[in-house]
């Protein structure tokens, strides 16, 4: 039996357990650049010959024996090579204290730190395009913002985006807009009503007007203006020299887990994307 000691702490009679599973912060999931263009091992750069646009012209039927002939400008696209890391420590001896082996949980939280971060670095492309802008930083997203950057990317895409084809966009909104966005009466009328692609139990729609809506916290958001984008997959292209890999290492007391990738990310085709501005907040 136990004895209480007048002036003694009831608290000090408990035994402190902790559940065996850690509990970890979530992470944003990558929703960019594993939808963006696969680039090939680039070592420390990449460069692209870009072959643009070839003109016709109407000949009479009188036939000479020469035609004019013109040159194609050629571009190209360069990227430098970028390496992320992310390092984490624990000592040894709160390893052993644990009821379950932790590290599996460490190698994937910081492997999510590491693809989230790679995600911020493609939508930060957003913000440099130049060829296609709508929206306004001060307001949120509303139906006709979408429809005229739906109308650009039909526009700047071409055969690269046909709506209700099997060629889709992709548009990328900021978390902070995610309640604009599922505000908008169109989107919001086949949500309700559901069919075969969204059905209501699904609670999301996924797909509207050919475009692939997605909403995430890697939006870049700068001076108070979120960088929404939408795009086809041409747009823009992710190259690794090194996938995301985890080191262990031992260091005196301590287990190091060290996530690094070394990769290059840029725009290949302006037009292919449309910066969609909204407000941030």
């Amino acid at each position: 039996m136990a004895t209480y000691t007048p002036g003694g702490d009831a608290a000090n009679w408990l035994e402190t357990v902790y559940p065996a599973e850690l509990d970890v912060l979530c992470y944003e999931r990558a929703v960019g650049y594993p939808l963006a263009r696969k680039l090939p091992r680039p070592g420390e750069t990449i460069t692209i010959p870009r072959f643009d646009n070839l003109s016709s012209v109407v000949i009479s039927e009188t036939l000479t024996p020469d035609l004019t002939y013109t040159s194609n400008t050629e571009t190209k696209f360069t990227a430098s090579a970028r390496t992320r890391v992310t390092p984490m420590q624990v000592s040894m001896p709160t390893l052993v204290r644990m009821a379950l082996d932790p590290e599996d949980e460490f190698r994937t939280a910081i492997e999510k730190s590491i693809v989230s971060g790679i995600d911020s670095d493609f939508f930060s492309l957003a913000g440099s395009l130049t060829t296609n802008i709508v929206g306004d930083p001060l307001s949120d997203l509303d139906f006709p913002t979408l429809a005229e950057a739906h109308s650009k990317l039909v526009i700047g895409a071409k055969e690269f985006f046909e709506p209700g084809g099997t060629s889709k966009a992709v548009c990328v909104v900021a978390g902070t807009q995610d309640d604009a966005l599922i505000s908008i009466d169109k989107i919001t009328n086949a949500q309700i009503r559901g069919d075969r692609m969204n059905p209501i139990v699904s609670g999301w729609v996924a797909t509207a007007f050919g475009v692939d809506f997605y909403e995430s916290t890697n939006i870049q958001v700068s001076a108070g203006q979120a960088n929404n984008i939408m795009f086809v997959p041409r747009f823009g292209g992710v190259g690794f020299n090194q996938d995301p890999t985890i080191i262990d290492q031992e260091f005196q007391i301590w287990a190091r887990f060290i996530c690094w990738v070394d990769y290059v990310f840029g725009t290949i085709r302006d037009q292919y994307a449309v910066q969609v501005r909204s407000i941030g907040t």
